[in-house]
């Protein structure tokens, strides 16, 4: 029996989409929990300070040797 290549393409993403969207259940029952914890005043002084910093770099610099350095 030949399975269309579409056909076979079609199960495949529904079998992913199904297990993400199985795993993702938990992930969106924690979710309320996780954002009390982030540090909202902190990333946005972190995020200030990054945009002047590149703003006023010597030279153009990338956004990944920035971060790392």
């Amino acid at each position: 029996m030949k399975v269309r290549p579409n056909l076979g393409l079609a199960l495949s993403l529904g079998l992913a989409l199904g297990i993400t969207i199985s795993l993702g259940h938990g992930v969106l029952a924690d979710r309320d929990n996780i954002n009390s914890a982030v540090p909202l005043e902190e990333l946005r002084v972190f995020s200030d300070v990054y945009a002047r910093i590149k703003k006023d770099y010597v030279e153009d610099v990338d956004d990944k040797k920035l971060l790392e350095n």
